[in-house]
């Protein structure tokens, strides 16, 4: 038996993959999960290359569902769709209600992965490694699959790890992979310390543990929970970088159209404080949604020049599948309403901004982010900064990715240089409070 995990714009290349795989083992059985396959279940399990279809959290269903394989028994387990072996014919299990307490799982096995490479190549910072503090998201921003997918099971979809639970897993990380290059934790839930108590006792553990003086860490969070306590307790407890999803510089789109009840007032203030508290600040923009114009966007693009992040990620919108803003979009509009790839290019047109106004704001886009690398870079290091970014391009590694294509430049340069920069100043603020 093989398992995907996928989202939409990994499903395609998931089939792919496991039509080749078939034509080596005919035999093999494909069970999919995931986002897509959770959200789309009907739609997925309709492909000959898909045998079965966990829906939800597969830790306890996929485990039940391989038992009764394993048995020579119908795998009919709740959370699972599955074809049996006369005619094809669909089981749909019962759905599998969200895990309360999620305290109760083991932590992830990296060592089932090339952990060596993945800790030199995986992006956002240089030796990273992401750990998940909670699940799900209670808010119901309208380009997101988190609404959708809190329908899917019954029971409660935002659940948190107690904070021992988690700093348990960090202590293990960090122990086990420092030697190999780890560098940094990422704290990838949709929203970091929501719960202010969560994160003071949180700190507290990072700094009792001594992970403080070891390791730095950075988490996604909102801006309107971000206080100058909440960035006071994370700057003190060795957080390094927070990403803020800010999506528009326009009002009407941020609030109305995506549903992102965030003002401008609690955008500056949040990223004001980061950097009264030496907390590096990431900021991810939509561009291109629907009800955008030239008007709209050129407001989002000055918004990210008066925040001044060391990096921005501008984003063009994806119509995500059962979302609430794909179910406004006249299919006319879309480029592709059936087949998702990602490729950051962008995806509706409309009378306001047609294929050649939204290409011609990509490269602007672009144009601006090297502009904001090489300011950022240059205010830093001054020269040192240049022979860096002409190591980088010389590099035997680099220039064997840049041949192939498959190399996304500025964010490995954002990584190698930006972030590795912040990095160093990070341990020699550290070794200075240690001394």
């Amino acid at each position: 038996l093989i398992g995907f995990s996928v989202n939409s714009f990994s499903f395609q290349s998931g089939l792919k993959i496991a039509g080749f795989v078939k034509l080596i083992y005919p035999k093999v059985i494909f069970l999919w999960g995931g986002v897509h396959p959770t959200l789309m279940p009907e739609e997925t399990i309709q492909h000959s290359l898909v045998d079965a279809v966990c829906i939800g959290e597969g830790e306890i269903a996929t485990v039940e569902y391989l038992d009764k394989l394993e048995e020579d028994k119908e795998p009919d387990v709740e959370g699972i769709w599955h074809k049996d072996g006369n005619g094809g014919r669909i089981h749909k299990g019962r759905s599998r209600p969200f895990k309360e307490n999620i305290d109760d799982l083991p932590f992830p096995n990296w060592d089932h992965w090339d952990i060596d490479r993945y800790l030199k190549e995986e992006l956002f910072f240089t030796g990273g490694l992401r750990h998940l503090a909670s699940r799900g998201c209670p808010y119901s921003c309208t380009f997101c699959s988190n609404a959708a997918l809190s329908k899917t099971s019954p029971g409660r979809y935002y659940r948190t790890r107690s904070p021992a639970n988690v700093i348990e897993e960090i202590k293990f990380n960090t122990l086990k992979y420092q030697d190999k290059g780890l560098k940094s934790i990422f704290l990838s839930d949709d929203i970091f310390g929501l719960d202010i108590k969560w994160l003071k006792q949180f700190c507290e553990l990072y700094i009792q543990e001594g992970l403080k003086t070891k390791i730095p860490w950075a988490c996604t969070t909102r801006v309107d929970i971000l206080t100058e306590d909440w960035a006071k307790m994370a700057g003190e407890a060795g957080c390094m970088m927070v990403s803020l999803g800010i999506e528009s510089g326009d009002d009407d789109i941020r609030r109305q159209v995506y549903k992102k009840n965030i003002t401008k007032e609690q955008i500056m203030n949040a990223v004001r404080y980061l950097k009264n508290n030496d907390i590096i600040c990431h900021i991810s923009l939509i561009i291109g949604g629907p009800q955008e114009t030239k008007e709209t966007i050129r407001k989002t693009m000055m918004l990210a020049k008066e925040i001044r992040p060391l990096t921005s990620q501008y984003i063009f919108y994806q119509p995500l599948p059962k979302t609430e803003l794909l179910a406004s979009i006249k299919k006319e509009e879309l480029v592709n309403r059936n087949s998702l790839e990602y490729s950051n290019t962008p995806m509706i047109f409309t009378q306001d901004l047609k294929k050649r106004d939204l290409f011609r704001i990509k490269k602007k886009i672009e144009l601006e982010r090297v502009a904001n690398f090489l300011r950022q870079g240059a205010s830093h290091e001054s020269l040192f900064f240049f022979i860096k970014l002409l190591r980088f391009f010389l590099s035997f590694r680099n220039i064997r990715k840049i041949i192939s294509g498959n190399f996304h430049i500025m964010t490995n340069l954002e990584q190698d240089i930006l972030f590795a920069q912040k990095l160093k100043k990070w341990k020699e603020k550290i070794w200075q409070d240690i001394n």
